[in-house]
């Protein structure tokens, strides 16, 4: 019958025989996985009815220790920057724990808007926290907003608890360029050069300013 989910162990029992010269035997007790902390939890296995020999300790100790649970969380970031997907276990392993990655097209993009990633992560013994960057690429599109996803698959010596993350980008503003080119105009400290930004974007004009010690700009509308 299936184990109802809060179960920890399987329940075992049997008897064990030694043949002539024979010391040593094993007792096997499938401990379940769950995404229940359980660290610390403990049961008994009890040995009875000896024949031919006597019981010097009839009881052994169990404990379990955790296996890890893996998740990654959303984040966000802006066109021009690399994403970084956090991907955490919740407890430390003591062994070596893997994981594969890989991303997944919402609303972004690949190619366009981030550049597609796969590829596996290690967690070496004692570590609980590793990232995933993903590039995100700049266009003059508005972005603002499109996601696509992270996803972690094939866990080794850890389970899964969340396996997708959701990465939003922002839009990095882009001043446009002017249609016609610059004005340069000689000035008694330097050189003046404007820029006029085309009036579908508000008419912006950008001046700058510069002698042989620096540069300087001003804005209006």
């Amino acid at each position: 019958c299936a184990l109802p989910i809060w179960s920890d162990f399987m329940a075992s029992s049997g008897s064990l025989t030694f043949s002539p010269g024979q010391t040593t035997k094993t007792i096997h007790v499938p401990v379940t996985t769950d995404l229940v902390t359980d660290g610390g939890e403990t049961f008994t296995v009890t040995i009875t009815s000896p024949t031919g020999t006597p019981i010097a300790r009839n009881t052994a100790t169990v404990t379990i220790s955790d296996i890890p649970v893996a998740s990654v969380s959303d984040t966000t970031a802006p066109e021009g920057d690399d994403a970084v997907v956090a991907v955490d276990l919740s407890v430390p392993s003591t062994r070596t724990v893997t994981l594969d990655y890989t991303t997944t097209a919402g609303t972004a993009t690949a190619g366009s808007d981030y550049t597609t990633r796969s590829g596996s992560l290690t967690f070496t013994p004692g570590d609980t926290h590793r990232t995933i960057r993903i590039p995100i690429l700049t266009d003059r599109a508005s972005d603002d907003g499109q996601t696509f996803s992270v996803v972690v698959s094939n866990p080794v010596n850890t389970v899964i608890g969340r396996d997708t993350a959701t990465v939003t980008i922002t839009n990095t503003p882009v001043i446009p360029l002017a249609p016609n080119p610059p004005t340069v105009t000689q000035i008694p400290t330097g050189l003046q050069v404007t820029y006029q930004a085309p009036t579908d974007t508000g008419g912006s004009t950008i001046t700058a300013y510069t002698d042989r010690k620096s540069t300087r700009l001003n804005s209006s509308h």
